[in-house]
């Protein structure tokens, strides 16, 4: 009995460790087919350093960005720095992009794909470029529709090279952004609340608001406060952030926006080491727009002449929320009539 016992066991072992020895040599196969890909880009590293233009053609328009020195520059933007780090991550993504499976080489069936040439009407594809400084191609390729998957998993997308009908389902994050104004550094300027000693308000028609402290450590004031009003503590104190890390959505440069300014709400922050930076605000068609410029005694005068030559040939598109911020007129930083401050 114990003996049977013995080789039924026995067999059940030998049976399990087949299945285990099949399957993981399915598992094994499985995986070499999975990771049998191919890179775009082979020893795409390498030729980063070589990287200096990229045209991005899409059907919401064209973005061109060229390397000027080590600065990213928009050429929609009238050359307007961009977000270097933004466009370097897209780079290095591209030598990531890997050629899954081969799909058609018909080019009539290029559209259903969204891989149709540029040039053809109707086309949806995004074609990349990235050259060299003298404009020679390192990689031209196109961006189709995205494939359809069952469940969740990497995203996978159509791609075909442009000088090949061939086409290909590709993996990889690579997804750039299609707007020219998604490329711009959106740091507009970065004075932070500590050095800030005093910021005024100027309303057209209004009386001036202005708000002051007599060290850093001190709380900011509203002076001149009508009799029987009080100040509203939390909206005073935000004033002074107003220039603090300050972001921009767009810009412009001063003679094409054609804007007129002499009515615009213009508001001075004066720091504690003799820097003034004066923002000019108005609302039009699209969005809030600010110029700004800067002046500077003692050693924030060399400052206020590097905050000139980035800030003055231009006209900002600046998120509203935050101009709310440090634009309000008296009546918006007083407490309703009859009502105490908190606390």
């Amino acid at each position: 009995m114990q003996r049977r016992l013995f080789i039924w066991l026995a067999a059940i072992t030998i049976v399990l460790v087949a299945l285990t020895v099949f399957t993981m040599s399915g598992y094994r196969a499985g995986t070499q087919v999975a990771s049998n890909r191919v890179s775009l880009v082979p020893d795409w590293v390498g030729q980063l350093p070589q990287v200096a233009v990229i045209r991005l053609d899409s059907p919401t328009g064209e973005i061109n960005l060229k390397l000027e020195g080590k600065q990213w520059q928009l050429v929609e933007r009238y050359d307007y720095p961009a977000d270097n780090r933004k466009v370097w991550e897209m780079l290095e993504q591209v030598g990531d992009v890997e050629l899954l499976d081969a799909k058609t080489d018909n080019p009539e069936l290029h559209q259903r794909l969204g891989l149709r040439d540029r040039s053809q009407a109707g086309a949806q594809s995004m074609q990349v470029e990235i050259g060299d400084a003298q404009g020679q191609p390192l990689v031209i390729f196109l961006i189709g529709k995205d494939r359809e998957m069952a469940g969740q998993g990497e995203r996978q997308y159509y791609l075909r090279r442009v000088a090949e009908n061939q086409t290909w389902v590709a993996a990889g994050e690579f997804n750039p952004p299609r707007l020219p104004a998604a490329w711009l550094d959106r740091e507009l300027i970065d004075i932070v609340q500590s050095r800030i000693r005093e910021v005024t308000i100027q309303h057209p028609g209004k009386p001036i608001v202005r708000v002051s402290r007599e060290s850093a450590a001190a709380a900011f004031e509203l002076q001149d406060i009508p009799e029987g009003r009080s100040a509203r503590a939390t909206e005073v104190a935000a004033i002074a952030y107003g220039l603090q890390k300050l972001p921009l959505q767009d810009v412009n440069k001063v003679a094409d926006a054609e804007l007129e300014w002499d009515d615009a709400i213009e508001v001075n922050f004066y720091t504690f080491d003799g820097l003034q930076v004066t923002a000019k605000v108005q609302a039009k068609d699209l969005g809030i727009v600010a110029r700004l410029s800067a002046v500077g005694s003692g050693d924030a005068s060399g400052e206020a002449e590097v905050l000139n030559t980035r800030l003055s040939p231009w006209v900002f598109v600046i998120p509203n929320h935050t101009v709310s911020t440090f634009t309000r007129d008296l009546d918006g930083l007083l407490e309703p009539m009859g009502e105490k401050p908190p606390g």
